[in-house]
C-alpha cells in the first residue's frame, strides 16, 4: 500500500502530519484545524525540552481510543545536521515522554476519522516554542 504524508499548520513549535493509506476514501475528508490543535494542545503541557534542543519528528500509531501504541513511537528525523546524536536522542525521549504522559485518557481525536489519525508524525521544535 502506498502512503502519503500530509503536514498541517499548527501551534508554534509543533507540526502534526498524518500518514494516510491509499485506501482512505471520502474525497475531501480530512482532519480539521480544530482536530489537530486539540491534539497538539493536549500534548503541549507534558513536553519539556531545552531551548537549544534540536527539532525532532516522531512517528507513532494510535489505537481507536486515541492512545498511542507505545512500541510504535520512533524517531522519524531531526532538523539540523549539526545536532549531536546525544542531543537528538534526548529531544526524542522528551517528546516520547510527553506523548505517553498526556495520553492517560486518550487524545481528543474524532473517532469517526480514525482512518485519518491512526498513524501520525509530530514535530517537536523548541526553537519556535519559546522554551527557556
Amino acid at each position: 500500500m502506498s502512503r502519503a504524508a500530509l503536514l498541517f499548520g499548527s501551534v508554534p513549535g509543533f507540526v502534526l502530519g498524518a500518514t494516510l493509506g491509499s485506501t482512505v476514501s471520502g474525497g475531501d475528508r480530512s482532519l480539521s484545524t480544530a482536530d489537530i490543535n486539540a491534539f497538539i494542545h493536549a500534548v503541549r503541557p507534558c513536553w519539556a525540552a531545552a531551548a537549544d534542543a534540536p527539532a525532532v519528528r516522531i512517528h507513532m500509531t494510535f489505537n481507536a481510543k486515541g492512545r498511542p501504541v507505545a512500541p510504535t513511537i520512533r524517531l522519524a528525523g531531526a532538523e539540523g545536521a549539526e545536532a549531536a546524536p546525544a542531543a537528538v536522542e534526548k529531544a526524542f525521549n522528551a517528546g516520547k515522554r510527553a506523548i505517553l504522559r498526556c495520553a492517560k485518557n486518550g487524545y481528543p481525536l474524532p473517532p469517526e476519522k480514525f482512518d485519518l489519525w491512526h498513524e501520525v508524525e509530530i514535530v517537536f521544535n523548541p526553537a519556535t516554542m519559546g522554551v527557556e
